[in-house]
């Protein structure tokens, strides 16, 4: 099971849902406590402030053991932790000079709440934080195709949903990887270069004069008469 869930909020210091990955059901924060209860892996996720993108996926898992016995019924569990790089930022370099009354303020309360978890969460979330960012080798195999497993996972948790006109909340994960400019035309295989479009959007695409160009962090659609229809990138600000 993976779910999504903020790090203000596993702390306490901000009460947001979770959400499930693969369903898009909004899991309340008292469910999103206990889970953790159970013991789960972590991996942290970078989003940024301004735009609610996802930038960064550590590679590393962290594994928190499980505090409530009472609990081990729950399936194993992945947990996706959003912070953003405003927050990261002053979190690992202690320079908060860059940051707004409202950002300073949240740092200073997660700060606080770190001295007073559990020393087990407390390490890891040390050790989580403290992680390299290494999104740009993402890109380091524009060659590649079919691309990169790693690359692939990046997209889809970036994208969320699938990337084509009147998309519901499933997992882009089970939709396809399509490169905007083609692969046949020369496009690379990067993270700019690809989203995530349902199969049968992948296919009218291909083969029935659908056409999609990158704009800004979306993506816009024309059909074969020229409409366009634009589809919005996801917002991790916005929670579930």
């Amino acid at each position: 099971m993976h779910v999504v869930w903020d790090l203000t909020s596993l702390l306490g210091v901000t009460d947001h849902c979770g959400e499930l990955l693969d369903s898009g059901a909004t899991l309340p924060p008292e469910a999103m406590r206990e889970i953790v209860t159970a013991g789960l892996r972590v991996r942290r996720m970078l989003i940024d402030p301004d735009t609610g993108e996802l930038v960064d996926l550590t590679r590393q898992r962290w594994e928190l053991a499980a505090t409530d016995p009472t609990a081990a019924h729950l399936p194993p569990v992945e947990l996706g932790l959003v912070v953003d790089t405003a927050v990261h930022r002053a979190l690992t370099t202690g320079d908060v000079t860059d940051l707004n009354r409202e950002q300073r303020a949240l740092v200073h309360a997660v700060t606080a709440a770190l001295t007073k978890t559990a020393a087990g969460l407390r390490h890891l979330l040390s050790d989580l934080l403290a992680a390299p960012v290494t999104a740009d080798a993402l890109d380091a195999h524009p060659d590649a195709y079919p691309p990169r497993g790693d690359l692939a996972e990046f997209v889809a948790l970036r994208d969320r949903h699938p990337t084509h006109p009147t998309s519901g909340a499933s997992s882009a994960a089970a939709a396809d990887l399509d490169h905007i400019i083609s692969e046949r035309d020369g496009g690379p295989s990067t993270r700019d270069n690809l989203h995530s479009p349902s199969r049968r959007w992948h296919v009218l695409r291909t083969h029935a004069g659908w056409t999609v160009t990158r704009t800004g962090r979306g993506c816009t659609w024309t059909n074969p008469t020229g409409r366009h229809y634009l589809v919005e990138p996801y917002d991790y600000r916005l929670g579930p």
